[in-house]
């Protein structure tokens, strides 16, 4: 049955193994994940190949009012930038302070410029 449901997504073995690694054996029980629950299941390397297979299945439940990295047109160098600082929604930067930011890994002037037009259009202040 598994298999079944779950094919008729186009979704990697791996997810598909870590689907079913939490309890959802059909593609259409997976409307309601929360980034949280991946984040606590997963290595972070496998955390953005797997987000970006359920990206297009809808599958995401984000916290209200949230602003998902993935859901912003931006460089991907930026958006790698971010995963690999566990910033998957904007409001997570407030947890360092603009020194940090400005340290971190390919964070070059130019994606600083990116993610600073960013958070400005969308009211997202950036630590000092």
């Amino acid at each position: 049955m598994y298999k079944n449901a779950i094919q008729k997504k186009p979704i990697s073995k791996k997810t598909e193994k870590f689907l079913y690694s939490i309890g959802i054996t059909d593609i259409t029980e997976a409307d309601n994940i929360s980034l949280s629950s991946l984040k606590h299941n997963l290595l972070h390397g496998e955390l953005e190949k797997i987000i970006y297979e359920l990206i297009p299945l809808e599958c995401l439940h984000h916290p209200e009012g949230e602003i998902f990295i993935y859901d912003i047109p931006m460089t991907k160098r930026l958006l790698h930038v971010l995963a690999n600082h566990d910033v998957y929604y904007l409001s997570s930067l407030s947890k360092y302070n603009l020194k940090e930011i400005l340290q971190f890994r390919n964070l070059g002037s130019n994606t600083f410029q990116e993610l600073k037009k960013i958070c400005e259009e969308y009211n997202i202040p950036l630590p000092t």
